[in-house]
């Protein structure tokens, strides 16, 4: 039995492990609390953690965004119970904030009726959003646009 498929599966969660200077405990009271406060860009991710695909996004998210070292906060949120949540931050070693939405507050306040679903906050303004019509990999193709104009300081959708 080849040991590749168990090799890259621990090098994908590590990416997911270790928390970086100014990171905080993993899971989190409120959105406000892990936000940046001084306008830097924030990439806020709606997953389950009952849903394969989620997890996989949230997983390549965090994975490109640390790989092109863009330097901004990226923050889970997840509706899912408590103790559910503080199970998969474990099992899968997930080192950014997550936030709980136990009663669909955040979703309904960013209006997210589909998961997985990414926001972009720069500036304290949303400067993405998923677009609900596109499948999976066109928004992700579309978010790390976004993520790397932010990077490179350009306005958003200035390039295509």
């Amino acid at each position: 039995m080849s040991r590749a498929p168990a090799l890259a599966a621990w090098a994908a969660l590590s990416i997911l492990s270790g928390l970086g200077p100014g990171d905080r405990r993993p899971f989190q009271g409120s959105l406000e609390a892990v936000l940046p406060d001084d306008g830097r860009p924030a990439l806020i991710v709606f997953f389950s953690t009952g849903c394969p695909a989620c997890f996989d996004d949230l997983l390549e998210t965090v994975r490109f965004v640390r790989g092109m070292g863009l330097g901004l906060t990226i923050v889970g949120v997840c509706g899912g119970p408590e103790a559910e949540i503080e199970s998969f931050i474990e099992k899968y070693s997930v080192r950014v904030p997550i936030v709980r939405d136990g009663r669909g507050r955040i979703r309904r306040r960013f209006k997210v009726d589909l998961l997985p679903y990414k926001i972009v906050l720069a500036g304290g303004k949303e400067v993405y959003r998923d677009d609900y019509y596109l499948p999976l990999d066109e928004r992700s193709r579309r978010v790390r646009r976004c993520l790397i104009d932010l990077g490179a300081g350009s306005p958003p959708g200035s390039r295509s």
